[in-house]
């Protein structure tokens, strides 16, 4: 074989390792596609118990985690961190020894140490999610609604900013329904959600304990503008959906304008007399299994569901306050409600 013939054989032996090696890798690297990591510093240890808040991960994401601790590393299971995620807490029983290493420590061990435990939390990408939604707060500190896309509030009732009360800041929105056919005192902001979104909305909500609604919405999402309301009471061609409180007991529901609402979360007793943080978390699917909807009060996980929880069409308007009151069976009164929030990830409880 001549000199030329080997050096051809040689380099073409490279090549093909070369891309071998390179299909090896890809491989190994592609299961992790996706995947971000997200790590929360222990907030306490109490004797052999460290408690870490988590928040701001979907709970269906949650692929792997860790805790570190020093030199000590040990694997949390993931179903541990989704039922913490819920919660927003998480509790791990660390080792005899890595507590005794830390009492050694003194003074020297502090949150920002490492030898403070730490939480690593690996997610992936499992569920549909579209673009990060347009975030928001409106807290109404300026003492109008200038926050807002827009109010309403209907003949009969009144929309005003009060400083009676607040839950953050020292001002507060107030719905005042006074009685009448129609009760809607509202403000929104205009959204851009499709099939996929995956959004976080909320706010604080204060009840008199005297107040009598038979049937309220505090939150609720439409289609609107797009696809109308309702005509001569029949079902309209646009979607609802969101929070609503029937005899005192809040869920998360989907719906059509005039059609037969559709529970997906109960959440229990709305508390009356006193702040209360709602935060609800959607994924909107048409489809079963795709979708999902978790409704959180005052930071507490009350429940989940992976039913359908929208028609898969654009929503463009997140609505809060007294959205919408069943007059027929309520009797006039007001609420108070702040801290309206958009966003990508859990905002929790002041």
């Amino acid at each position: 074989m001549s000199r030329t013939a080997r050096s051809t054989r040689r380099t073409a032996r490279r090549i093909c390792t070369a891309l071998l090696a390179t299909v090896i890798i890809s491989l190994l690297v592609a299961p992790l596609a996706g995947a971000a990591s997200k790590s929360f510093t222990a907030k306490r240890v109490s004797g052999k118990t460290a408690v870490f808040r988590v928040a701001g991960i979907g709970t269906a994401q949650v692929s792997r985690a860790r805790v570190k601790v020093g030199g000590y590393r040990k694997s949390v299971p993931a179903s541990t961190v989704r039922r913490a995620a819920r919660r927003g807490q998480l509790r791990l029983r660390l080792p005899r020894s890595v507590v005794k290493r830390m009492r050694r420590s003194g003074a020297r061990v502090s949150r920002r140490s490492r030898r403070w435990p730490r939480l690593t939390v690996t997610t992936r990408g499992s569920q549909p999610k579209g673009a990060p939604v347009a975030e928001s707060t409106m807290g109404f500190e300026s003492g109008d609604f200038s926050e807002a896309s827009d109010t309403q509030a209907k003949s009969g009732g009144s929309l005003s900013v009060t400083g009676e009360r607040a839950y953050e800041g020292s001002k507060s929105a107030r719905a005042s329904w006074f009685g009448g056919s129609t009760a809607a005192q509202r403000v929104w902001k205009d959204t851009d959600w499709n099939q996929g979104s995956e959004v976080w909305y909320g706010m604080a909500v204060y009840v008199p304990a005297n107040t009598d609604y038979c049937y309220w919405n505090p939150m609720r999402w439409d289609n609107y503008n797009e696809y109308g309301g309702t005509d001569d009471n029949k079902p309209g061609e646009g979607d609802v959906g969101g929070l609503t409180v029937d005899q005192n007991k809040i869920s998360i529901m989907t719906n059509k304008y005039g059609g037969e609402e559709t529970t997906l979360v109960d959440g229990g007793t709305l508390p009356k007399g006193r702040w209360v943080w709602l935060e609800v978390h959607q994924v909107f699917s048409p489809n079963d299994g795709k979708a999902l909807s978790e409704l959180y009060v005052d930071g507490q996980h009350r429940g989940a569901s992976t039913k359908a929880n929208s028609a898969g069409r654009k929503i463009t308007s997140l609505r809060a306050g007294a959205v919408a009151v069943a007059s027929s069976c309520s009797s006039p009164s007001k609420i108070d409600f702040d801290r309206v929030t958009i966003s990508n990830s859990r905002r929790g409880p002041a």
